[in-house]
């Protein structure tokens, strides 16, 4: 009886037991599956929102497809034009004017939506990022173009009703830039030239003594009244023409050579101008 009693028990526990380790592995089940369903809803609201953003980049690109055709079309038929353009031509101008505005509107919209979506959804995608900048870049540069084309066409006697509505004064601001282009371009010219711009006298000792140069002591003063200048790209070769020479300033040895030729007479070769002038951008040769 005894033994009968200790075997229940034995058995009681081992239910019991079993009991306890169904409930653990049924909550560990739960877990696992809330987990799963958790990750599955945020991968579905991911692909949702993926998708969504997939869609606004399609719509945007086939707003820029969109004007590219109707900006090719106002170009063609407007250099067709001879003279003052008909009132049609015009109109029809005026009016591909009018439907590239609103296309520019709209992918202005969109990327601005588009850009606002992927911030409130905090995805780090760099790729994502690139895209979007790309198609900024890509409406500024439509912005410029079309507004070149209209300051063109204006200028042709074209008489445009439609304004770009991202700014109204974007002909001014293409003609300004226009000029500043002009100005900055000839600026660059200028600089260029004095960047490569050298100067060199060819005088005896006694010359350059009556003139106050000295190799160590110069001035503008000197330069502009005695010296020939030269850019220094053009300048490979001086003709001394002269039995004595004798270089004054510095120049690094091995950029040039004094040759003589078989009437005895000089000639100065630089054969590395950017080492030779990289010392002084004056050249003063004593010829007795």
């Amino acid at each position: 009886m005894k033994k009968m009693s200790i075997l229940a028990g034995a058995a009681l526990l081992v239910t019991l037991s079993a009991c306890d380790y169904v409930a653990e592995r049924s909550d560990a089940y739960k877990n696992m599956r809330l987990q799963r369903d958790s990750i599955q809803t945020v991968q579905q609201q991911q692909l949702a929102e993926m998708e969504e953003y997939m869609d606004l980049i399609q719509k945007v690109n086939e707003g820029f497809d969109a004007i590219r055709t109707e900006q090719n079309y106002i170009s063609v038929n407007s250099d067709m034009v001879e003279g003052e353009p008909s009132l049609d031509m015009q109109s029809r101008v005026s009016e591909g004017f009018a439907m590239v505005n609103r296309l520019l509107e709209e992918n202005k919209a969109r990327i601005e939506e588009l850009e606002q979506k992927v911030k409130r959804s905090g995805i780090q995608s760099a790729k994502l990022q690139k895209t979007i900048a790309e198609l900024t870049a890509q409406l500024e540069q439509k912005n410029v173009e079309i507004s070149a084309l209209q300051y063109e066409l204006e200028r042709r006697d074209f008489r445009i009703d439609s304004l770009l509505t991202e700014n109204n004064n974007y002909s001014i601001r293409v003609a300004d830039l226009e000029a500043q282009t002009i100005e900055q371009t000839e600026t660059i010219a200028e600089q260029d030239i004095a960047i490569n711009r050298a100067y060199y006298i060819l005088a005896g000792r006694k010359e350059l003594k009556q003139k106050g140069i000295d190799a160590k002591k110069m001035t503008a003063a000197f330069r502009d009244q005695h010296f020939t200048s030269v850019d220094v790209r053009d300048f490979g070769v001086l003709r001394i023409n002269s039995k004595t020479a004798k270089i004054l300033t510095k120049h690094p040895v091995g950029s040039y050579a004094l040759e003589r030729g078989s009437d005895r007479k000089y000639t100065l070769r630089i054969s590395n101008p950017e080492a030779f002038w990289s010392v002084s951008k004056y050249l003063i040769v004593q010829t007795d």
